[in-house]
């Protein structure tokens, strides 16, 4: 165990190795996904994609993802709990307005690149 950290020292947004490595691999394979890491106390699942590609806000798809150690893949949020029960307030501050509702999607990061094609 380290040193003791002051209150207010440690960010809600620091990533574990593996939220590191999705991030990682996600943003450099593909570059027209932006990647926005969520509060961890919020229950906005663990980051919220957006896809950058069309120029115009409404059309860009968006997904919020929950990273579950060796979980296979679930779409439509369900096996993360109450964690992405305030996934639409994370999308709405970080994406705007979006034609359709986000995806929300659980897995291990290996299944959730693979569905987002990476």
């Amino acid at each position: 165990m380290g040193a003791p950290v002051r209150p207010g020292l440690v960010a809600p947004w620091r990533l574990s190795s593996r939220e590191k490595r999705f991030a990682v691999a996600l943003l450099t394979r593909r570059t027209n996904l932006w990647l926005f890491r969520t509060d961890q106390k919020r229950r906005a699942g663990d980051f919220v994609v957006v896809d950058m590609s069309s120029p115009d806000p409404v059309r860009r798809r968006v997904w919020v993802v929950d990273l579950k150690c060796g979980a296979e893949l679930k779409v439509g949020g369900g096996g993360a709990g109450m964690q992405l029960l305030n996934a639409p307030l994370a999308v709405e501050a970080v994406a705007g307005l979006s034609s359709s509702p986000p995806v929300l999607a659980v897995g291990d990061g290996v299944v959730l690149l693979e569905a987002l094609g990476v």
